[in-house]
């Protein structure tokens, strides 16, 4: 009997210089993977040709795992936007970011400013804010005991 190894796979590409030519290669790659559960493509130069590539390889069950894909701080037109919107439509287990990085200075101000319990911080991310859920529970365990770690066998 076989075990699956089932470690999430992330793809990190972010302020790579990726155009359309090379996210068309990397989407290309992505058609026959199923370990891939996020990749981050924020802060290219991937355009309309990019998008369309993408879309064609998710829409035909490329890359089956991927629930993750960050496209933001890429200038994607109107056409690129509904294209990727009827993408989430059939692939709603897959959440799309688009639209501009967070502000720097935006981010630090928030890094340094209280949030209230189970309060997203804002701009600093998701894992950010999941790092601020995890710190939570350890200091208050819940009704069962358990104080959020994960146990590991």
């Amino acid at each position: 009997e076989s075990a699956k190894h089932d470690e999430d796979m992330w793809v990190l590409l972010a302020n790579a210089n990726v155009h359309d030519a090379k996210a068309r290669k990397l989407f290309e790659a992505l058609k026959s993977n199923s370990s891939i559960t996020s990749v981050n493509l924020s802060a290219n130069h991937i355009g309309d040709e990019g998008i369309q590539a993408l879309v064609d390889v998710l829409q035909d069950g490329g890359a089956p795992e991927l629930i993750n894909l960050d496209l933001r701080g890429n200038t994607l037109s109107d056409d690129a936007q509904q294209l990727l919107t009827d993408l989430h439509k059939r692939r709603k287990q897959l959440v799309i970011e688009t639209g501009p990085l967070p502000d720097e200075s935006a981010a630090e101000a928030a890094a340094s400013s209280s949030s209230k319990p189970g309060t997203p911080a804002k701009g600093r991310g998701r894992a950010a804010h999941i790092q601020q859920q995890q710190q939570q529970q350890q200091e208050q365990p819940d009704k069962d005991g358990w104080d959020g770690q994960s146990i590991k066998d």
